[in-house]
């Protein structure tokens, strides 16, 4: 089993309900873009979850990531996976967005 923790900020911080929003959307059941990618895709792993208020409400959370390891794969091979789908979602840039004359 592989594990990845990151420190968010604590409640009532505004980014630690965004640090929720982010754990629902990545690896919350079987439709979520972790599972797809890792389970579903690359095929690397047997199960993905995800978490945002770990270890409690009287520590600093840490916003979790955890996945089971598909035989014979490894955890490095996990790591991979995720590392390459993080690195393209942090260089994403949006569309500049134009407007036509005459359109709001």
């Amino acid at each position: 089993r592989m594990l990845a923790a990151f420190h968010i900020p604590t409640y009532p911080d505004p980014d630690h309900i965004t640090a929720y929003a982010v754990a629902n959307l990545l690896g919350s059941g079987t439709t979520s873009r972790l599972y797809k990618s890792l389970v579903e895709k690359k095929k690397v792993a047997t199960a993905v979850d995800t978490g945002q208020d770990f270890p409690g409400e009287r520590h600093a959370p840490l916003f979790i990531i955890s996945a089971a390891t598909r035989f014979p794969r490894t955890n490095d091979d996990i790591l991979k996976v995720f590392s390459l789908n993080a690195l393209r979602v942090l260089s994403y840039r949006p569309r500049k967005v134009t407007t036509t004359a005459g359109t709001p």
